[in-house]
């Protein structure tokens, strides 16, 4: 009796999907800086990564894992998504650090400018 019964539920068994290889790089989510605009789910306008956000708007689970993909096999046929080095996977967010840099380069900036338009008055006038 139990075989009976076991082979009729493997008839309506769902068929199995083969396993799946993905590699990538598994992303969190990330703290968006003051400059940037709030994300648009109904739009479809993403400025920033934010996993639960972006999984509730595709109808997934809240704990719904975000993998970036590295494709390993790209041909004429398969060019998406584009090769990208996983170290710069694991260091890259939308919002770089290096904001702080390029505030220090411009501030310096100013000293050398400032001392350059008063030379000139100087000069000039």
């Amino acid at each position: 009796m139990r075989k009976i019964y076991a082979s009729y539920l493997l008839q309506f068994e769902k068929p199995r999907m083969p396993p799946v290889r993905v590699v990538g790089v598994i992303r969190g989510s990330e703290k968006p800086s003051i400059f940037v605009p709030a994300n648009e789910p109904n739009s479809g306008q993403w400025f920033y990564v934010d996993v639960p956000m972006i999984a509730r708007a595709c109808g997934l689970p809240e704990n719904t894992v975000y993998i970036e993909d590295i494709n390993e096999d790209v041909s004429p046929t398969n060019p998406y998504p584009v090769p990208k080095d996983v170290n710069t996977l694991i260091r890259h967010s939308v919002m770089p650090d290096d904001h702080l840099k390029y505030t220090f380069t411009w501030y310096t900036f100013n000293p050398k400018l400032i001392a350059n338009l008063q030379l000139y008055y100087i000069l000039i006038c």
